[in-house]
């Protein structure tokens, strides 16, 4: 048998597992917002982080038109 022993600073790695997280979900927000085009105008939309403190992360969606805005927010939701 094999046995080991880890030491680790707790704090730390709280910490660099919430970024991660936090890192991850940008990501994907933006990965599922700019994956929207509008029919009308043909541009993307687009997600911009505004706020990342404690464990809420708050973003806007930008798109050239209502109703790009509203095809991203659903794609946010599937």
């Amino acid at each position: 048998m094999i046995s080991f022993r880890m030491d680790f600073n707790e704090e730390e790695f709280k910490r660099n597992l919430t970024e991660a997280t936090f890192k991850a979900a940008q990501e994907g927000i933006q990965r599922k917002v700019a994956g929207v085009r509008c029919p009308t105008h043909g541009e993307s939309a687009r997600a911009e982080f505004i706020n990342k403190t404690g464990n809420q992360l708050e973003y806007k969606i930008h798109a050239c038109c209502e109703p790009a805005v509203e095809a991203a927010k659903a794609a946010l939701v599937d």
